[in-house]
């Protein structure tokens, strides 16, 4: 997986402790390309999480007209977890990323 970094940064740790608590949210959306037959199909993550619907899409557009042949979908998750932990980065809607939970 391969991160866009162009108007994208990082929170860091310091960050992340100071006064201004920054949380994953609850709720993501990503890209997922499904390959296979109709009788068996898999289905693979193609872009990191983002907090909201439209970010995903537009990374879904992108990777359609880079990859034609290619089928992409926007997918929903979430987590119940206190405060939210995802497995992969989320870029929040203003651009910055929260890491994931190592």
């Amino acid at each position: 997986m391969r991160l866009r970094t162009d108007r994208v940064s990082l929170i860091t740790d310091d960050q992340a402790m100071g006064t201004e608590s920054v949380t994953a949210p609850s709720d993501v959306f990503y890209v997922v390309e499904s390959v296979g037959t109709a009788r068996r199909r898999e289905h693979r993550t193609s872009s990191p999480l983002y907090e909201t619907r439209p970010q995903a899409e537009a990374e879904g557009a992108r990777l359609r007209q880079a990859n034609p042949a290619k089928d992409y979908s926007v997918w929903m998750r979430t987590t119940h977890i206190e405060p939210p932990q995802w497995l992969f980065d989320v870029v929040m809607a203003d651009g910055t990323v929260i890491p994931a939970a190592r």
